[in-house]
């Protein structure tokens, strides 16, 4: 997985073998939740405990404004693919469904630690 090491100079270096885009790294979870629509999904989904259709989905993160179809085919073609990618969520394009991956967790983590922060 990582590992740890020291230099010489007592700086600490990190090596890490995981995927490019898991999330459990500080620059992969910056980068996933800096679209405020990966960062909706996050939320919603987290609170939605359950599978939800992805026009359900786009409804979900369109209340406060925005073209539910445009939103919809977004999601679709960009953010959950990359949201599955990192085990965030579980998409399955052919049934139309999505739900928590087990990374989601660690990202609605961050999200909330971010919106506390802003208050």
């Amino acid at each position: 997985m990582s590992e740890t090491r020291e230099s010489d100079d007592g700086r600490v270096s990190f090596t890490d073998q995981r995927r490019p885009t898991d999330p459990t790294t500080t620059d992969e979870a910056f980068e996933l939740l800096g679209d405020y629509r990966r960062r909706q999904v996050v939320t919603w989904l987290q609170e939605a405990e359950r599978p939800v259709a992805v026009a359900e989905l786009a409804r979900g993160v369109t209340q406060h404004g925005g073209d539910t179809t445009r939103v919809r085919l977004e999601l679709d073609q960009h953010h959950l693919p990359k949201l599955d990618e990192a085990l965030v969520v579980e998409y399955d394009r052919e049934a139309g469904t999505v739900h928590a991956g087990e990374r989601l967790g660690d990202l609605s983590e961050l999200v909330e630690a971010a919106l506390g922060a802003l208050e």
